[in-house]
């Protein structure tokens, strides 16, 4: 069982190398033009922008949802908006709340927020509070 979910991790974390080459180009682009950007996607693992710090104010949060049904139905709520078949999440639905605790303790270690994702209205909030906060300590605004 192990075996499994570390092969899981491994599998994740290659997925994370392979996609992160695009994020960085498209980051360094945007710090070159002075553009703002939010980048979103589950491979973007926490700490990972660590190196980029001193060229842009980077606010990393994860959003996530710790209770399991609440997670499976956004599967469901998903499909009738889009293309996507919840199918196949469902079926690999334990190596999705695998990558989830991974994601959850790598944030946990590094001081990054994690907000659980429930009422839009307060995720928005919180995430705003959260950028807000960063911000101002970064640039160092007394409020």
């Amino acid at each position: 069982k192990l075996e499994r979910k570390q092969k899981i991790l491994y599998g994740f974390l290659d997925q994370v190398e392979k996609v992160l080459t695009g994020v960085e180009a498209v980051i360094q682009r945007a710090v070159k033009e002075n553009i703002s950007l939010i980048v979103e996607g589950i491979h973007l693992i926490p700490g990972i922008f660590e190196k980029m710090k001193n060229k842009a104010h980077i606010v990393h949060i994860i959003l996530t949802t710790f209770d399991e049904e609440i997670h499976r139905s956004r599967f469901r709520s998903r499909e009738k908006m889009s293309q996507r078949t919840s199918k196949k999440y469902l079926r690999n639905f334990g190596a999705i709340r695998l990558i989830q605790d991974f994601l959850y303790r790598t944030a946990h270690e590094k001081g990054i927020p994690v907000i659980e994702n429930i009422d839009f209205d307060q995720t928005r909030e919180k995430a705003l509070e959260v950028i807000t906060d960063k911000l101002i300590e970064e640039v160092g605004i007394k409020v």
